[in-house]
């Protein structure tokens, strides 16, 4: 099961994660609800395409508290609670303790080993946070790097202590749905953003979290998200039963990832092969230069083509050989 903390590239969406903000559909789309919105981000579609059960923590925060006019907690505190967006105490009238919408329990932690069935155990944390903070609100840095590296211990040692956590950090800007202005500030910020999460991952030295980055540009996102993601969650597999004996056969992930990376290794057996012909070709050319441009001289001569002392020297031997 693979569980994502955060929003991603789908931050910098038209509307946002939640689509909460007023925003112009492209041409054939509808205006989708905050419901309705999960649907769309890419983190829903790349689970779906997998086939696996996955589940979405987020909050439409940044990782950071206060940073923006809501004064909201940061994700890096709500991932931790019950219920914890209740600003305006609109809970107050709700005096059944059961309820999870109570007051007490708005400000009580998530009891994850309870509260979670162990047949879907979470097996990949996906954490996916920054874009809010870094890019788009201009957090500080290395507040920012400090903040994450305590996230990703808390989620360690407090909700997932056997899940491989896999912190992705992304290269380059989605072609098309980026509502942030691509100039040299918000470039900067990108790459502050990586140097940041990478030096995270760097600091809390956990051997089963990994940081991931994804290559992003005018591509499909869930493709360049399946080349960085799958290397860490192809190798499940799942027992069926054929007759009286019980075969391990492929899982949906294991069919989809085998067709990514294969397609980048024979990107790559390709590139090879190409470089490898142009080579071959450029010696043969250099071994034939003399070849090529002697015939040349003979058709137009060597004088004309600046070959003075070359024609000269022939002529002499010419003369000798008289």
């Amino acid at each position: 099961m693979l569980e994502f903390v955060g929003e991603g590239i789908d931050a910098e969406r038209p509307g946002g994660f939640f689509r909460t903000e007023k925003y112009d559909p492209s041409p054939g789309e509808t205006v989708e609800t905050s419901l309705d919105a999960i649907f769309s981000t890419v983190h829903y579609k790349f689970s779906e395409h997998l086939g696996v059960r996955h589940s979405h923590m987020s909050a439409g925060t940044c990782l950071l508290p206060n940073c923006d006019s809501r004064n909201l907690p940061g994700l890096e505190t709500q991932y931790f609670s019950m219920s914890p967006l209740d600003p305006a105490g609109q809970t107050l009238e709700i005096l059944d303790k059961s309820d999870p919408r109570h007051q007490e329990n708005l400000q009580g932690p998530y009891r994850f080993d309870s509260l979670t069935m162990q047949i879907n155990a979470v097996s990949h944390v996906i954490v996916d946070v920054g874009i809010l903070d870094i890019v788009m609100k201009g957090q500080d840095a290395k507040k920012y790097t400090h903040a994450l590296a305590r996230f990703l211990t808390r989620i360690r040692l407090q909700s997932h202590p056997k899940a491989k956590i896999l912190v992705i950090a992304h290269r380059g800007v989605q072609w098309g749905v980026t509502t942030v202005k691509p100039d040299a500030t918000s470039s900067a910020k990108r790459k502050l953003l990586f140097s940041a999460t990478k030096k995270a991952v760097k600091l809390i030295a956990d051997p089963n979290t990994h940081f991931t980055p994804v290559k992003l540009g005018r591509g499909n996102p869930q493709d360049a998200y399946l080349k960085a993601l799958c290397p860490y969650i192809r190798l499940s597999v799942v027992a069926r039963t054929k007759g009286f004996f019980k075969q391990k056969m492929p899982t949906k992930v294991q069919l989809v990832c085998a067709e990514v990376m294969k397609k980048e290794a024979g990107w790559g057996s390709s590139n090879m092969l190409l470089f490898a012909f142009l080579f071959m070709v450029g010696v043969g050319l250099w071994v034939a230069r003399s070849t090529v441009i002697g015939a040349i001289a003979a058709l137009v001569g060597r004088r004309r083509l600046g070959m003075v002392e070359e024609e000269e020297m022939i002529l002499g031997r010419g003369v000798n050989g008289k």
